[in-house]
């Protein structure tokens, strides 16, 4: 405790200090497009941003589940492929004339299930986090192919288009509901009780046990939240495309992760912004899309990505 009063604060106090107050990454973020700016300004374009926002806010619900877990100290690489089972879903269920709000409703509780197997295998039976949702990944992107035989389903109903798109001329659904969601998240990790509690776990799950915690409740939720989450992409995603394909988001676990280290959430759990994260995600879509606007090679697309992680990641690895 005497440490803390110094005047001059240790290397890895100041970097946690940045990384509570959200500094970092807003200072990789403004750099990072600062670069962008001096050598392709068209990225700069209203349309061009737009789309950014856009494709950004269509992907928090994941993001936000994926932080959540990550401050409990866990993570989910499943997320894509419950994304996918998910749209699957709705798209079937609007094939088959049942109505938008019991389809949307039946895909939410897919991705639930879902989150309910990863709960049972790394909480209860034990299995890594590794091990048990690469299990709940297999299971989810077969139930998607087995469900459509491996083809896209189309020709959804216009109407469910207005679910992501919204009317024209008019803020879109998925965009607003995005950053709805990061503010809400945000001042619920900061404020309640419960959400406060994930931090403890992600802290020292022993130290929360003995203060009365239930930590297996907290990583259920964890788990729910992030499937749940992710179901809501798929659900997005089917919406923007008016269609469903089984072999959707193949790397949105990996990339919110990416996301979520970029913004400062801690990989040994504990800490972590749902801010930090959102921004960590602007930057991964900047990366992808700054890839097309260039012109460059896809096969180059994942370089971007993977420098801000790495310089974010040897951030983080200063708190191990």
């Amino acid at each position: 405790m005497q440490e803390q009063t110094k005047s001059t604060p240790q290397p890895s106090g100041f970097i946690e200090l940045l990384r509570d107050h959200l500094t970092f990454p807003v200072i990789l973020l403004g750099l990072y497009l600062l670069c962008i700016y001096i050598v392709q300004p068209n990225f700069f374009m209203f349309t061009n941003l737009s789309l950014v926002l856009y494709y950004t806010c269509l992907l928090v619900p994941a993001v936000v589940g994926v932080h959540l877990l990550m401050v409990l100290g866990l993570f989910d690489l499943s997320v894509g492929a419950i994304a996918a089972v998910s749209g699957v879903v709705i798209a079937k269920a609007l094939s088959n004339g049942v109505s938008i709000p019991l389809s949307v409703l039946l895909a939410l509780l897919t991705g639930l299930a879902f989150g309910l197997l990863n709960w049972s295998l790394v909480s209860r039976a034990r299995i890594p986090a590794l091990i048990g949702t690469l299990i709940t990944m297999g299971a989810a992107r077969a139930t998607a192919l087995g469900i459509t035989q491996g083809q896209v389903i189309g020709n959804l109903p216009s109407s469910f288009g207005s679910f992501a798109l919204g009317s024209e001329g008019s803020l879109s659904p998925a965009v607003a509901s995005g950053l709805l969601l990061v503010i809400a998240a945000e001042i619920l990790t900061q404020r309640h009780r419960l959400f406060r509690r994930l931090y403890h776990v992600g802290s020292s799950r022993s130290a929360a046990a003995s203060s009365g915690i239930n930590v297996s409740a907290l990583e259920c939720f964890g788990f729910c939240a992030c499937a749940v989450g992710a179901a809501l992409v798929g659900v997005l995603q089917s919406s923007r495309t008016l269609s469903a394909s089984p072999l959707v988001f193949p790397d949105l676990a990996l990339e919110c992760i990416a996301a979520c280290v970029i913004g400062g959430t801690s990989l040994w759990g504990g800490s972590g912004r749902t801010v930090g994260a959102f921004l960590g995600m602007l930057m991964v879509v900047v990366s992808r899309n700054l890839v097309v606007l260039a012109g460059v090679s896809v096969y180059w697309k994942e370089l971007g990505v993977a420098l801000v992680l790495l310089a974010a990641v040897m951030v983080n690895k200063r708190e191990g």
